[in-house]
This record gives structure tokens, sequence and C-alpha cells, in this order.
């Protein structure tokens, strides 16, 4: 029984020491995330402008 009892432990002391691992990396694949995401909103906002197109203000250049 006793020898059962310590593989658990084993066990479960392995699993936890996974978790944190995939904890983290899921934390900065997050962080990651909202880095791309906070810079697509800026490059967004750099190329679409952001006031509604007007096709009637838009005059062609041979007009």
């Amino acid at each position: 029984m006793d020898d059962r009892l310590t593989d658990l432990e084993i066990r479960i002391a392995f699993l936890e020491q996974e978790l944190r691992e995939v904890s983290d990396v899921l934390r900065e694949t997050r962080d990651l995330l909202d880095a791309a995401t906070a810079e697509l909103t800026q490059l967004r906002d750099h190329v679409v402008p952001n006031e509604p197109f007007d096709a009637k203000a838009e005059v062609p250049p041979h007009y």
C-alpha cells in the first residue's frame, strides 16, 4: 500500500509540474496574442481612415 501511495504522490508531483509549464506557455501565448492584436489595431487605424468614405467627395484626377 505504501508503494502505491508513493507512486501516486510522484505522479501528482509530475502532473503539477506539467500544469505549471502549460499554464506558463498559455500565459506567454496570450501575451503574444494581445500584443499582435494591439499592433494589428494600430496598423488598421493607420491604413484605414476613421472617416466614412464619401464617393462624391472623391473626384478622380482626370476631372
